[in-house]
């Protein structure tokens, strides 16, 4: 699975978003819990992102970045596997 996100999708009153997506195997072979919390550590320091969101599922997390306009969800599906979607907030249309 992989969205690239060059789409511009309709969010109403001319504004658009655009989503990304991407799965892939990771290079640490360890339980899911542990590469969900080492994703969200890799993007807090790569950006200003804060985790907004720590369910009850300690294999999923979710941050935003207010400088980005962007949400992400990092997750672990299973051992071994990883999967980051993004969306960005509801933006006027570049021209």
């Amino acid at each position: 699975m992989t969205d690239p996100g060059g789409k511009d999708i309709p969010c109403g009153k001319g504004r658009y978003k655009r989503t990304y997506a991407v799965k892939a195997d990771s290079v640490w072979s360890s339980d899911s819990d542990i590469i969900a919390t080492a994703l969200i550590g890799a993007l807090q320091y790569a950006g200003k992102y804060k985790l907004v969101s720590a369910s009850d599922d300690p294999t999923q997390r979710e941050a935003v970045s207010a400088q980005y306009r962007t949400r992400i969800t990092l997750s672990s599906p299973a051992k071994g596997k990883m999967v980051v979607r993004g969306e960005t907030e509801c933006l006027p249309q570049h021209q």
